[in-house]
């Protein structure tokens, strides 16, 4: 959020930015200090709700739940325009996969999402699987190289035998059953292991606006609707979201994002008709909307995605009081060798992490 704050300060015309923070401090997901997870229990949003008026501005309507003695008082204020930036990384997806719930019940401590898993310490000489290869997925295995029972089991969707398997890492396909007696995981391919200690699934969030109530539209389950360049609510271009794309490069899309949603709210840029906004909806719903995009595919529409609202931004109307020639604060934008560099990433975190060399904590940062 903070980085949506500096584009439209660095706009010059917004006499008045409000900022409600769901966390008990400002900091956002990096924020994972011991003392939010024990203090915080209940998301200011469960509480805050918005309605579309006449006038087209918007009501919003709050509780302050950062204190113990707080009442059941709300406030309620008026915008001209909002932005929705919690994100997709509260609310953890989880396959459907047979004995799942049968295996958590019977072994509640052993089943965890990569939104709870903080570090290493309690895998310590466990067999454990880690379901998924994305970020967090191929992160996490690097992690337990070293301190899990080895190797680590990687389980992945779309998995070849035998290509990415390394004296560290047994790469399996997807795990179809998990039978809680003898702690056993069966696989696609026929594999079963016994006596796993952990699972840890990195496979993903899902959306959630329990504050948008009465715009069920959203959200269907596998990607976001109605939101033109996954910015802007169509119809109510004044309702902005940001990191909504999956897979995304999330500080640099939310740079790219904020300069997009401040130049059209100063009038320096126009939006598209609707009907050339809802053409852009149904052509990504045609695309990508029926299934889920591959890594692949869905690294190369976010850092294009980066690229184009960097062009766009470039197109608006100049203003000399905005600085750096009338363009104002520009987006990053991406080349040769960001891309290089992410394509990467990996074999760069194994190869510190092989010298022996700890990544500082976020408590270090």
């Amino acid at each position: 959020m903070w980085k949506i704050l500096l584009y439209l300060v660095a706009e010059q015309a917004f006499w008045s930015v409000t900022i409600f923070e769901q966390r008990a401090t400002v900091g956002g997901i990096p924020d994972r200090s011991s003392k939010y997870e024990q203090e915080f229990v209940t998301p200011v949003y469960d509480e805050l709700e918005s309605n579309i008026a006449k006038s087209s501005k918007w009501q919003l309507t709050t509780k302050d739940l950062s204190s113990e003695s707080a009442s059941s008082q709300t406030t309620t204020q008026v915008y001209d325009a909002v932005v929705a930036a919690n994100g997709h990384f509260e609310v953890p997806s989880m396959p459907e996969i047979d004995g799942l719930a049968a295996w958590t019940q019977q072994h509640p401590d052993s089943v965890l999402h990569s939104l709870t898993y903080r570090n290493a310490a309690m895998f310590k000489g466990k067999k454990t699987i880690v379901v998924g290869t994305g970020a967090s997925g191929s992160e996490i295995a690097t992690h337990f190289e070293g301190v899990c029972k080895q190797p680590v089991i990687v389980s992945k969707r779309s998995h070849t035998p035998g290509s990415d398997d390394s004296a560290t890492r047994l790469m399996l396909p997807s795990i179809v059953e998990l039978v809680p007696q003898g702690r056993k995981v069966r696989f696609a391919n026929g594999h079963v292991e016994q006596d796993v200690g952990h699972i840890i699934f990195c496979t993903g969030h899902l959306c959630r606006f329990p504050f948008l109530p009465q715009i069920p539209s959203l959200y269907d389950g596998l990607c976001t609707r109605n939101l033109y360049q996954k910015i802007f609510y169509i119809g109510q271009p004044t309702l902005a979201f940001v990191a909504m794309p999956m897979k995304s490069v999330p500080f640099a899309s939310s740079e790219s994002q904020g300069a997009a949603i401040a130049r059209p709210w100063f009038n320096r840029l126009s939006l598209p008709s609707e009907a050339l906004m809802r053409g852009w909806d149904e052509a990504f719903l045609l695309k990508y909307g029926s299934r889920k995009a591959t890594p692949l595919e869905a690294a190369a529409f976010n850092v294009s995605a980066m690229n184009d609202l960097h062009g766009w931004s470039l197109q608006a109307t100049k203003w000399q009081a905005l600085g750096n020639g009338g363009l104002g604060m520009l987006p990053p934008r991406w080349g040769e060798i960001e891309m290089w560099i992410r394509e990467r990433l990996g074999q760069i975190k194994a190869a510190f992490t092989a010298k022996g060399e700890a990544p500082p904590s976020y408590q270090d940062a």
